[in-house]
C-alpha cells in the first residue's frame, strides 16, 4: 500500500507541474510559472527550523518547551503555501495574466499541496506518535 500512496503522490504533483506549465505555455506568459518556485521552497523552512528546536529544553514560563524555531519554520511554510495561492491573484488584479491562467495555478496550487499534506499524514510520524508512554 505505501507504493500506490507514493505513485499516487508523484502522479498528482506532476499533474500539478503539467497544470502550471499549461498556464504558462497557452496563454504565451511567464509570469506563473514562478508558482513552481514556491512549490520547490515552502518545505525548505520546516526542514531547516526542525533541526534548530531542542524538544528536550526546560527553559520558559512553568518549563514548557521551547519551540520558537519550530514555530519561526511553520510560519514561514505557512507563508510560502499560501504564496502560492495569493501571487496569481496578485498577477491578476494587477492585469499582468488573464483569469484563466489563474484559476489554472490556483488549482494547480491546490493539488500540489493538497498532494504534499496527504503525503505526510501517511509518512511523517509527530512526536506524540513517537512516544511510547
Amino acid at each position: 500500500p505505501q507504493i500506490v500512496i507514493i505513485l499516487l503522490f508523484a502522479l498528482a504533483e506532476a499533474l500539478a507541474v503539467v497544470i502550471n506549465l499549461v498556464a504558462c505555455v497557452v496563454w504565451f506568459n511567464f509570469w506563473p510559472i514562478l508558482v513552481l518556485i514556491l512549490f520547490t521552497i515552502h518545505p525548505i523552512p520546516n526542514l531547516v527550523f526542525a533541526q534548530c528546536a531542542d524538544p528536550y529544553a526546560d527553559e520558559g514560563f512553568f518549563n514548557t518547551r521551547h519551540r520558537s524555531w519550530q514555530d519561526t519554520g511553520y510560519f514561514l511554510t505557512g507563508m510560502f503555501m499560501f504564496g502560492g495561492f495569493g501571487y496569481p491573484v496578485t498577477l491578476f488584479h494587477g492585469e499582468v495574466i488573464d483569469l484563466a491562467p489563474m484559476f489554472l495555478t490556483i488549482v494547480s496550487s491546490l493539488i500540489f499541496y493538497t498532494a504534499f499534506q496527504i503525503y505526510m499524514h501517511f509518512f511523517h510520524k509527530g512526536a506524540n506518535e513517537e512516544e511510547d508512554f
